[in-house]
């Protein structure tokens, strides 16, 4: 009978992958003894885990900076509107800086009951 070992925190999870970003020339040994996380699990998790966070850190890096660059051609275009004494509503000033607001809340991240992440993305 096989005996079923426990699910690694997210926390632990975090801890190790942190630790590697921050150093990525850090053994397993050095980073069981700076996170208290066995060797074992942090292999584990560097080979399982480490490149979601990677192509997911991407991902949300290309949204970010889609994101910005749709808000500085709308600001933009804002700018030409008030440089050229075009009309401009108070509507279209609230428009663009709720747009601005919008993008900085772009990504959530959460955990759930299994201690799975989970990434949201809002538009």
């Amino acid at each position: 009978m096989w005996k079923r070992w426990k699910q690694t925190s997210s926390e632990d999870k975090a801890r190790v992958i942190e630790a590697k970003i921050n150093n990525p020339d850090l053994s397993t040994r050095d980073i069981e003894k700076q996170t208290w996380v066995n060797y074992r699990t942090s292999a584990r998790v560097l080979q399982k885990d480490l490149s979601q966070v990677v192509s997911q850190s991407e991902t949300i890096k290309k949204l970010i900076d889609d994101n910005n660059r749709i808000l500085n051609i709308t600001w933009n275009l804002m700018l030409d509107k008030l440089e050229s004494w075009d009309k401009v509503s108070i509507r279209d000033l609230k428009d663009v800086r709720d747009f601005a607001i919008k993008q900085n809340t772009l990504v959530g991240i959460t955990t759930d009951e299994n201690k799975e992440l989970n990434i949201t993305f809002s538009m």
